[in-house]
């Protein structure tokens, strides 16, 4: 018997472009939430062949920002799993994410690290 299993997250639904909203993350035991500064861009594109990019415009990643790592390639993990590996990371398994959820107009994602990333279109 050979069977599929269906990922509970569609790739069509990650595919395309989003704008980093809003950060909540972990530092020295608080969670520190930000809002996407006015006029600042963080930009993370996931395309259909696996193929990931995250720019940036009139801001800093480190003031406000996603992985801070430009390109690199992403891959759908079980049923809610994202793992990025992108050009500056010193792992070469990249990345994981858990999809809290996806929408055609959101994306949110959580690390291990608890840190959370809100995405819109």
């Amino acid at each position: 018997l050979i069977g599929c299993k269906k990922d509970s997250v569609p790739a069509n639904l990650i595919v395309g472009e989003w704008q980093l909203q809003k950060t909540e993350v972990e530092q020295s035991g608080n969670i520190v939430k930000k809002n996407k500064p006015n006029k600042a861009e963080v930009l993370v594109r996931f395309d259909q062949n696996g193929e990931f990019n995250e720019t940036y415009k009139n801001v800093f990643p480190v003031d406000f920002g996603f992985l801070g790592c430009g390109g690199g390639n992403y891959e759908l993990e079980g049923e809610n799993g994202l793992r990025i590996r992108a050009t500056c990371m010193s792992s070469l398994s990249g990345q994981k994410f858990t999809i809290i959820d996806v929408s055609t107009k959101e994306l949110i994602l959580t690390n291990d690290f608890g840190s959370k990333f809100s995405f819109g279109r």
